[in-house]
């Protein structure tokens, strides 16, 4: 297949009423995740911070407050956060009201002399509003955990962030909120641990990073990196370390549980369609506006981008990644109505694909599979690119669809 080598400045997925794009993913160069570190068992959420706010494991995406910025990170890219009511929201976060737990990540301060811009000067990791817990440093750098808003006090060890702008790895560990202990650990070692009896916690309102959610007080000045909370669950000592030695390597990438098939070699994004049009695999080609795009939890494999049929798409960046004259599509389809699939005139609907002049995976009106040059004439000539029909789509059913040029 040859392309011409103009392409438009964007790719997007164009896609049938109604249908079900699960998975979408496309495959190209390879990837090692050489010397990363095994994800520990009990990770309920973690935020990469990879330019979008995707929790790619637990389904807790997020949403800046008062801009959005990303900086260079331990691990990839990071959150920016300018210490003013600047923070990441990440919903009400049920997976994560937990009395047990532990939370994790890379911090990088933006000054040597202060922790935030807010009058009291104390800055929140990650945590939630009043009577949650929070993870957090006061004005002058001892970590702490906290009952928001709690008179009783907080759990303020030993241990100080220093004040210099390297990057350091932070964690704390809290066995219980009514009897337990909470253990600190700067840059993967033990540094402190004390007794903190708050009572039980309570989850009114939105889990945040970098701030307190109710206020958006509190909030963290620098950058924030592969934030991770276990819930139900305490890391060990040797656990936590793990993950610091790894440094820029991070954390490996967590597979699916259950009977999941390992992702192919090659794989350059994916598009699970989990409430959010982050791409998964390396954050590189997330969507960046989606225009009258639904979820459905009835998807094939969890949640999927339902489509309306009429002007209904999720656009992506510029993704020069993604120009390719080599490659494989696959994903999973449901036809939302039995008679068409798109309520464009022409009929056509696009599964995924470029704008005029570049590929396109499609469906014909009545269901058959094709890739297409868009916006190019057919020709008898062998040495142009024309339609290339496939099979079709029944109206009855989930279709895997797949695509190889």
């Amino acid at each position: 297949m040859r392309l011409a080598r103009r392409q438009p400045p964007h790719a997007w997925a164009r896609i049938l009423p109604g249908l079900v794009a699960l998975a979408l993913c496309l495959f190209f160069s390879n990837r090692a995740f050489a010397q990363c570190y095994t994800a520990p068992s009990g990770l309920t959420s973690w935020w990469p911070a990879e330019d979008n706010t995707a929790d790619v494991v637990g389904g807790n995406q997020g949403y800046f407050t008062n801009g959005s910025s990303y900086s260079a990170g331990e691990v990839g890219n990071a959150f920016s956060l300018n210490g003013t009511s600047n923070a990441v929201i990440v919903g009400t976060a049920a997976n994560l009201k937990a009395q047990t737990f532990t939370i994790e990540g890379w911090i990088q301060r933006a000054s040597t002399s202060i922790m935030s811009h807010d009058p009291q000067g104390n800055s929140h990791f990650f945590g939630w509003g009043d009577g949650g817990w929070a993870f957090a440093a006061q004005s002058d750098g001892i970590m702490l955990l906290t009952m928001i808003d709690d008179s009783e006090g907080d759990a303020g060890g030993s241990v100080t962030i220093p004040a210099d702008l390297n990057w350091h790895h932070i964690a704390v560990t809290v066995s219980s909120a009514s009897s337990g202990n909470v253990t600190f650990y700067l840059d993967g070692v033990n540094t402190s641990t004390i007794t903190y009896t708050p009572g039980t916690y309570s989850f009114g309102y939105d889990a945040a990073i970098g701030a307190r959610s109710d206020t958006l007080g509190n909030s963290f000045y620098g950058n924030i990196d592969e934030m991770s909370v276990y819930a139900n669950t305490v890391l060990t000592s040797s656990q936590i370390y793990g993950i610091f030695a790894a440094g820029p390597y991070g954390k490996c990438a967590v597979p699916i549980a259950g009977p999941c098939s390992s992702a192919p070699g090659n794989m350059i994004s994916w598009w699970k369609g989990e409430s959010g049009t982050s791409d998964t695999w390396n954050g590189l080609n997330s969507g960046t506006n989606s225009i009258n795009v639904g979820y459905t939890t009835n998807g094939y494999v969890d949640s999927a981008f339902q489509f309306s049929g009429t002007n209904s798409l999720v656009q992506l960046s510029s993704a020069a990644i993604l120009e390719l004259s080599s490659f494989t599509i696959e994903g999973w389809v449901q036809r939302a109505v039995n008679n068409k699939v798109s309520l464009d005139s022409q009929g056509n609907g696009h599964i995924f694909g470029w704008g005029s002049l570049g590929y396109a995976f499609a469906a014909k009106a009545d269901g058959t599979l094709l890739l297409t040059k868009i916006d190019y004439s057919e020709s008898d000539s062998a040495s142009n690119v024309k339609n290339s029909p496939g099979p079709q789509l029944a109206p009855c059913c989930r279709h895997p669809v797949r695509l190889r040029s």
